[in-house]
């Protein structure tokens, strides 16, 4: 999947998402290499997480811990759950419990936390 990964971040056209691309481009090839990292819990961390993997085997909330200004951290997920993203934070798509999707999760502002989010689901 990290290769999806790649391809589908080189289609994003969102002006919020186009500042990381290279780094996340960069992690996705080295997932590819390393193997898949995947989020064992609900913290997803800014300052050691580019992109992760989760399979909902239940409801999940997934917490945002350590905001870095104008980073972006991309969740792959799959399982036929409930996601729910922190409140306050904008979020665009749905998420699809039948397919694989792709919540990107874009810090713009680290003083007061806020979170740009959008959610894309494979084809």
């Amino acid at each position: 999947m990290p290769k999806n990964i790649t391809l589908l971040l080189n289609e994003v056209q969102d002006t919020y998402a186009r500042e990381s691309l290279r780094r996340l481009e960069e992690y996705a090839n080295r997932d590819i290499v390393e193997g898949r990292k995947f989020l064992a819990d609900t913290v997803l961390d800014f300052a050691n997480s580019y992109i992760r993997h989760k399979l909902l085997t239940e409801a999940t909330q997934i917490t945002l811990r350590n905001p870095k200004l104008n980073k972006t951290v991309v969740l792959e997920c799959t399982g036929s759950f409930a996601l729910t993203i922190p409140l306050g934070t904008i979020t665009s798509g749905t998420y699809n419990g039948a397919k694989t999707n792709w919540v990107y999760i874009h810090c713009v502002d680290e003083i007061t936390p806020t979170y740009v989010v959008r959610i894309e689901t494979a084809p």
